[in-house]
């Protein structure tokens, strides 16, 4: 028997919707009563171009609900320790293990042996969730980690992050979403404090099936926090108005946004630098500015510091909102490395999906439907009509030889296919006119005295 993955598509009818770029301001706005959480990435490239990250975080989490801050760069969490609101906690993004963190130059993995150094900066850690229930290049599951429990004894929360459901998940979940959050809240030792979720409904299901999670754990929290990826984007478009809000009302507790910035200085939630990734930027007058940042990737791109919001705001760039069918974002700090799937990779610059705009797209072509005239149809030939007074009823006008019953009588052979003219002219074939045939015949028999 063959076994294959449940395919859980999401809608297509926002592609090429073209929704607007959201500044953070906006966002923090939609989270309520949610709380916020903002992503850093790229920190060290902002400054050594004169952008200021910490100056717009300081700023941002003083006007609004900002109770985490995370960032997949240790330094940045170390500049801006002890300068933020006692209750916004901190939190550090651990990528793929062989990667490196650019503000220590240490790798992911290395960093992971010492958390008590992160405690004196952070209060958590985000990890991917294959650090906790590592998988096989079969997709199997092993035996849990214990990262959960290192970071409860280091005094650290600890999140995972990449979940969706949609996503080729291991085998042991029997391809359910659900039964995946269960295996990360079931137990204390890989129970975590919160997932990162594109679909907050779900995580919300698996939660609600225990009560008393993590009560030995040194958090401030009973149940896992459940916190939206770039919104509900398992729903809706990535950062869009619709995905935080399906967000907030699918009960999510902390709605993130990850921060980029533009040239003059405005904070944007967007889940790539890159605007190829996520937006119409090439149907746009600004398709002339992409250029190669090998700070950021070594292919070219036209990127969010390349424009003001000025021009973002007053011009048609928006959201192209193809975010997993064929425009998928890239999120520097996704952590999935080389274990990216095809289908979440961004589409090559120049490819068909970043041409067309909303009022190009077109459904697919039907096939060819030809009109038939009467000319075109042949009527199947009609079977010989055989004479009233033909013997025995052949086609050919041949007798057909009687069957001999066991009284020695003569008689007709059920089931006999014949053709017999009716009055109004009309044609009976078959075993009907068959069984017609016999009775007429065996009346005749009868007035004869032949039984």
């Amino acid at each position: 028997m063959d076994v294959t993955q449940a395919i859980w598509s999401r809608t297509d009818k926002f592609d090429f919707a073209y929704l607007p770029i959201l500044p953070v301001t906006n966002v923090t706005s939609l989270a309520k009563p949610s709380s916020v959480w903002l992503n850093i990435e790229h920190d060290i490239f902002y400054r050594q171009h004169g952008f200021d990250m910490t100056k717009y975080i300081l700023s941002t989490s003083r006007s609004a609900d900002v109770k985490y801050i995370s960032s997949c760069e240790l330094g940045f969490l170390q500049g801006i320790s002890g300068r933020v609101n006692r209750n916004t906690k901190l939190v550090f993004r651990f990528l793929d293990a062989a990667s490196s963190d650019p503000s220590s130059n240490q790798t992911y993995g290395s960093l992971l042996s010492n958390l008590t150094f992160i405690k004196t900066v952070a209060s958590g850690i985000m990890v991917p969730k294959e650090y906790i229930w590592p998988v096989t290049a079969n997709n199997y599951i092993q035996p849990p980690k214990s990262v959960v429990r290192d970071a409860h004894n280091a005094g650290l929360e600890i999140y995972a992050s990449d979940f969706a459901n949609d996503r080729v998940i291991p085998y042991n979940y029997s391809y359910d979403p659900l039964e995946e959050y269960l295996h990360f809240v079931g137990s204390d030792n890989f129970s975590v404090d919160g997932v990162l979720t594109e679909h907050p409904l779900t995580a919300a299901a698996a939660i609600g099936c225990f009560t008393n999670l993590n009560v030995s754990s040194k958090t401030d929290h009973g149940s896992p926090l459940i916190i939206s990826h770039n919104g509900a984007s398992g729903d809706y478009p990535d950062c869009t108005d619709l995905a935080y809000q399906k967000a907030v009302d699918d009960g999510a507790d902390v709605i993130d946004c990850s921060i980029q910035i533009t040239n003059d200085g405005v904070p944007i939630c967007m889940s790539s630098i890159n605007l190829f990734d996520t937006t119409n930027v090439q149907r746009t007058t600004f398709s002339n500015r992409a250029s190669i940042i090998k700070d950021i990737q070594t292919t070219p791109g036209i990127f969010t510091f390349n424009l003001s919001w000025a021009e973002i705001s007053n011009s048609d760039l928006r959201l192209a909102a193809c975010t997993h069918a064929l425009l998928l974002a890239v999120n520097s700090c996704t952590g999935l490395g080389d274990s990216m799937p095809p289908y979440m990779t961004p589409a090559r610059i120049g490819a068909l999906a970043q041409l067309l705009n909303g009022s190009q797209a077109q459904p697919p072509a039907l096939a060819p439907m030809p009109v038939l005239n009467s000319s075109d149809v042949t009527e199947p030939p009609l079977p010989p009509v055989v004479p009233k007074n033909a013997p025995g009823g052949g086609a050919n006008g041949s007798t057909s030889a009687p069957v001999s019953d066991h009284s020695g009588g003569n008689v007709l052979t059920s089931g006999l296919r014949v053709v017999l003219t009716c009055v109004d002219g009309e044609h009976l074939t078959g075993d009907a006119a068959a069984s017609g045939e016999a009775d007429r015949q065996g009346r005749e028999a009868e007035e004869s005295g032949t039984f």
